[in-house]
């Protein structure tokens, strides 16, 4: 979907058969109220399993048949009674799903009145993962485009900014941020132009995603300078908005953050037509259920279990028009236009830096990413930089093992919860100022 026509909103509640949404449902940018408190059946109710995930995945939802049984007893199992005309509907199970999440965060409350008048089906609110925390608060900042910007912790803590890759959302961070909002930090992320639940454009280019970036961390921070954690593509963006902003910047990490944008060969009149094919090829429709979703988040992430690739699916993907299940990201955001960075640039951008600098390498390389060997990262770092190498993880290392990374991002950044943060925070920055001005 392209132009600045706004996704059908995300996150659905209940879903019944009924003429198709209008515009005016697929458009808010603020969402009514959260549909969960009425899914909750009663006690002793009958609910049938979802087909929708595996059921050892999926312990929060279930689905009403409420097409019938005429003439069974309140209560009774389905199929007790005559079948009449009705519908499914997702219902939560209040013994097995934590609730909690729908009562806190306002960006869950669906616009579940399109979606019941669009899927004879039902559709999953969210999915309980253990050590998975969603965003506590949304709100959207006007770049013009309406970017979703996401919080976790308290207001008024040190302010952390985390940057997605391309293709990605910010629930790809709901396993990482809850070990740093524990250390101490306010964290925050926003789905990109494209992504997740912010905005579709007509067309996309790296230069707007740092526009945007801008308009997000200026937000966020209030003006006062952040520190900022990048992955993939959002990695290089980290370094570039340090570039561009230091005043807006404290620290930067890449996590495998020297990925390879396409670039193109040939006569400028070729690349525009691979580009133009390109698009009209990722326009094509990739339905399917949500365990067809999820088999090729699987696929394409092998390391990521399948817990939290089944979260993403709940809260990444919406239920279509079509009555299946498409990803919230517009699919031409990932057509890149005919130019942009390579790998070498990347590198090249480090020796700018005038802030500390941490370079995580993932072990496991994927094929997609195009990374850089560590020795070239090494080699190409900053004064005031250090790489490590995160032994036996992949591209997706934050989300495959959060344990293992939330401790080195905050070895580096310090500990602002602590009352002697050590080594990390401070020592960086001396060691920035020592590199620019020489010792004393």
């Amino acid at each position: 979907m392209t132009g600045g026509a706004r996704a059908s909103p995300s996150s659905p509640g209940r879903g019944t058969s009924g003429p198709a949404p209008s515009a005016r449902h697929r458009r808010p940018l603020v969402a009514p109220r959260c549909p969960a408190p009425r899914c909750l059946p009663p006690a002793g109710r009958a609910v049938a399993r979802s087909p929708g995930f595996p059921p050892s995945v999926l312990e929060g939802w279930s689905v009403e048949d409420t097409r019938g049984d005429a003439g069974a007893p309140r209560g009774a199992p389905p199929g007790g009674g005559a079948r009449a005309p009705g519908r499914r509907r997702a219902v939560h199970d209040h013994r097995e799903l934590d609730t909690t999440a729908h009562r806190r965060e306002p960006y869950l409350r669906t616009c579940a009145a399109s979606i019941r008048r669009s899927l004879p089906r039902a559709v999953p609110c969210s999915v309980a993962v253990p050590g998975l925390r969603p965003p506590d608060r949304r709100r959207f900042v006007r770049t013009p485009l309406a970017i979703s910007l996401a919080e976790w912790g308290e207001p008024g803590l040190p302010p952390l900014a985390l940057v997605h890759g391309g293709g990605d959302l910010v629930h790809t961070f709901d396993g990482l941020a809850p070990a740093l909002v524990e250390a101490g930090w306010r964290v925050g992320a926003w789905d990109q132009r494209g992504h997740g639940e912010s905005e579709h454009a007509a067309l996309y280019g790296y230069a707007a995603d740092l526009r945007d970036g801008v308009a997000a961390l200026e937000d966020f921070g209030g003006g006062a300078p952040v520190a900022l954690v990048g992955h993939s593509k959002g990695g290089v963006m980290a370094i570039e908005l340090a570039l561009a902003r230091p005043d807006l910047v404290t620290a930067v990490v890449a996590i495998d953050g020297f990925v390879r944008r396409r670039t193109w060969t040939g006569e400028v009149a070729t690349g525009a037509t691979t580009w133009l094919d390109t698009r009209r090829a990722a326009r094509a429709p990739r339905p399917g259920s949500p365990d067809e979703l999820a088999a090729r988040r699987s696929a394409a992430n092998p390391g990521v279990p399948s817990a939290f690739v089944a979260h993403l699916v709940a809260m990444g993907a919406r239920p279509g028009e079509d009555g299946a299940w498409h990803w919230k990201t517009d699919p031409t955001a990932r057509a890149a236009p005919p130019h942009g960075w390579t790998t070498a640039d990347s590198l090249q951008l480090l020796a700018g830096l005038a802030v500390p600098f941490l370079g995580l390498r993932a072990e496991v390389d994927a094929a997609f990413a195009g990374q850089p060997d560590f020795a070239q990262i090494t080699s190409s770092l900053p004064p005031a930089g250090r790489a490590e190498l995160l032994e036996g993880l992949g591209h997706f290392a934050h989300a495959e093992d959060p344990a293992t990374v939330a401790p080195r991002l905050l070895d580096f950044l310090g500990r602002p919860g602590d009352e002697q943060p050590g080594a990390g925070w401070g020592a960086r920055e001396a060691t920035v100022r020592e590199a620019a001005l020489g010792p004393d």
